[in-house]
């Protein structure tokens, strides 16, 4: 993760890059639940929370928006009624942050990242 975070936003955010990455939660299998990804989304709030300024922050607004995407998709397999609508607008609200970015390259990948059938698993539609 710290290679493409300084590959989209240059050298200058290699030690935050490599804070984030150390401390992210990351699970190695979501199994197709909710509850990995919008962990992981929801660390990306602390973080953002916490270091308001952060130069990776273009960056963690496209990860953000995948994990609450992944999230979204498997709460609708789960029939999770509850939470599926939750997470669509928390994603619609990220990927609108992310695509306020000037780096063309966060720009890129948010509108790939929109356009993409599915993210995760196969079948549950757009947010």
């Amino acid at each position: 993760m710290v290679e493409q975070m300084v590959a989209i936003l240059g050298q200058e955010v290699h030690a935050e890059a490599e804070m984030f990455s150390e401390e992210v939660p990351l699970m190695g299998e979501w199994e197709g639940m909710s509850e990995g990804p919008v962990g992981e989304a929801n660390f990306v709030d602390n973080w953002l929370r916490k270091r308001s300024g952060t130069p990776i922050a273009p960056f963690l607004l496209l990860f953000k928006a995948h994990r609450l995407r992944a999230g979204y998709e498997a709460a609708r397999s789960r029939q999770e009624e509850d939470l599926w609508p939750i997470l669509a607008q928390r994603y619609r609200e990220a990927i609108k942050r992310a695509r306020s970015s000037t780096n063309s390259l966060i720009l890129c990948i948010a509108d790939d990242l929109e356009a993409q059938p599915f993210v995760y698993l196969k079948g549950y539609e757009r947010p």
